[in-house]
């Protein structure tokens, strides 16, 4: 699989911002995402948990985390 910029930069047709790539290769959950309004935030939600998704094996407690995570989004 190829980088998560590159996947990311095919999905969207942008480089992720670096808040976006930490959420995508850290996979943690930030308390607060303080971004302004149209600079992705539901980009690193879905494409985030995405690329953690096919390039981990997440375990079924952190898969119910992101899809709640996502779903409140």
């Amino acid at each position: 699989m190829s980088s998560f910029d590159e996947w990311f930069r095919r999905a969207t047709g942008n480089d992720p911002f670096p808040y976006q790539r930490r959420f995508a290769e850290e996979g943690e959950i930030p308390q607060l995402i303080d971004v302004p309004t149209g600079l992705g935030k539901t980009a690193m939600a879905l494409l985030g948990w995405l690329w953690l998704s096919l390039t981990t094996s997440l375990e079924k407690e952190v898969c119910d985390e992101f899809t709640t995570f996502i779903w409140e989004t």
